[in-house]
């Protein structure tokens, strides 16, 4: 458990900083932006559309956080949600390693990836469920 804290504390660190960066250094977030063939037009309609869920996709996550900046949205929003979904992450990694041991500490190294990206995809759905019945 103190790893997972350890690792979410310095992920949104590292957050907070690409955060910073859209938000101060606007012409360098942009400039980032451009370099994952993205455009600001494109986060700005994603944002428009769905909101902080960014930061649960598989999109790399100081990416969303730079264009987090970018956009201006609240920072205390985009902490809060940094800590929740950045936290299931980290949280939901050690409890699987601390309940079944070894055997799925490798399959995660191996497929970590993967599963990051079924744990984002499922908790985006649920949330977007959440919200279309409301």
């Amino acid at each position: 458990w103190r790893n997972a804290l350890i690792c979410l504390i310095c992920s949104v660190a590292g957050g907070s900083t690409g955060y910073l960066i859209g938000d101060f250094l606007h012409p360098v977030g942009v400039w980032i932006i451009s370099l994952t063939g993205g455009d600001n037009g494109t986060f700005l309609h994603w944002y428009a559309r769905w909101g902080l869920l960014l930061l649960a996709t598989p999109l790399p996550y100081k990416i969303t956080a730079i264009a987090s900046g970018l956009f201006h949205f609240p920072y205390l929003m985009f902490l809060a949600a940094s800590c929740v979904i950045r936290g299931a992450r980290f949280f939901l990694v050690a409890g699987l390693i601390r309940h079944y041991g070894a055997p799925i500490q490798g399959f995660i190294e191996r497929r970590l990836a993967w599963v990051v990206s079924a744990v984002a995809l499922v908790a985006a759905l649920a949330l977007l469920l959440l919200k279309l019945v409301h």
